[in-house]
């Protein structure tokens, strides 16, 4: 019910609460009953769809993962190809292993499992929101993931943010 509340993801003080122990939240991980994302949060994929392609997963986990970190980080705006994928621009030949944000208020950089957290400066018009995230808009979004992959991909955002 707690995962359910929150998108699907849960912590491990929730399965602790719950009456799981670590070693039982480890075995879990181990056989594929759950998935970590980061930071000691999981999420339960059993009532996915057992034929979903590996790019449709990966693009669920991804969204999953952004949604918690960005419950977790606080003061964080979801940036690069994780804001290209919340506008509904094709994500493809994008790593989708880390969910990226922004750091909104003083801060720096970091990097964890699952999660990148970029150092830079937005102004009030390049954030938008969608579903109750923080995002930056579709062109600042583009730009970003282009500096941070490759030329190709930023092509393939521009076309398909222009023909949107």
């Amino acid at each position: 019910m707690i995962a359910a509340g929150r998108g699907g993801w849960f912590t491990r003080s929730d399965a602790l609460a719950a009456g799981y122990s670590d070693s039982e939240l480890r075995q879990r991980v181990r056989s594929g009953q759950w998935i970590r994302l980061s930071f000691n949060s999981y999420v339960d994929p059993r009532a996915w769809p057992t034929d979903e392609p590996p790019w449709e997963r990966a693009t669920r986990i991804h969204l999953l993962n952004v949604r918690m970190a960005s419950e977790r980080l606080g003061d964080v705006v979801v940036s690069h190809q994780s804001a290209a994928l919340l506008h509904g621009l094709p994500v493809w030949g994008t790593d989708l292993s880390r969910a990226h944000f922004t750091r909104v208020a003083s801060g720096g950089a970091r990097s964890g499992r699952g999660v990148r957290v970029h150092r830079g400066t937005t102004s009030a018009d390049e954030i938008v929101e969608l579903g109750g995230l923080k995002v930056t808009t579709v062109d600042r979004a583009i730009v970003e993931t282009a500096c941070t992959t490759s030329y190709e991909v930023g092509v393939v955002l521009a076309d398909a943010a222009l023909r949107m």
